[in-house]
């Protein structure tokens, strides 16, 4: 039996980043993250998702966007969807394994307004004109534009 929502208990229902940040005040110091040797706190990770959506805020990133997100696996991923979810907008995964026909559509389809990147974007997707930003050093919050539109 599904759950109806009424106008009674609509204030018990929170948001994907309500409830984060939630966590985030109750475990601050606990690992929310463990990957390789990386272990980030949920304080660290609120943290660099505040810079991430500071950033897609100054980008002219609003609620309602589309942000690609053209990551791998790793806590600057987690981070990026965090910031993108922070300021109201969807975050579309291209998944790097995807053929470049596939990824060609996607972006087509969901016409995102930039997409976040690993250092490798350039050469991987597909031309558009759209703006692609990529994760240069590692960083979680050091982005910078890339020009790959067709000639």
């Amino acid at each position: 039996m599904s759950k109806v929502i009424s106008s009674t208990n609509q204030s018990h229902c929170k948001t994907l980043v309500q409830q984060f940040q939630q966590v985030v005040s109750e475990y601050p110091n606990e690992p929310a993250l463990r990957f390789v040797d990386d272990n980030v706190s949920y304080r660290e990770l609120d943290t660099r998702s505040d810079v991430i959506a500071n950033w897609l805020q100054g980008q002219s990133i609003a609620p309602g966007m589309r942000v690609g997100l053209y990551q791998d696996r790793h806590p600057r991923f987690i981070a990026s969807i965090l910031g993108i979810l922070k300021v109201g907008a969807a975050y579309v995964p291209l998944d790097r394994t995807f053929p470049e026909n596939r990824l060609s559509f996607m972006v087509e389809d969901c016409q995102p307004s930039l997409i976040l990147a690993d250092d490798d974007a350039q050469n991987a997707l597909p031309a558009r004109t759209f703006s692609v930003i990529e994760a240069s050093s590692g960083n979680a919050t050091d982005f910078e534009p890339v020009d790959i539109s067709p000639d």
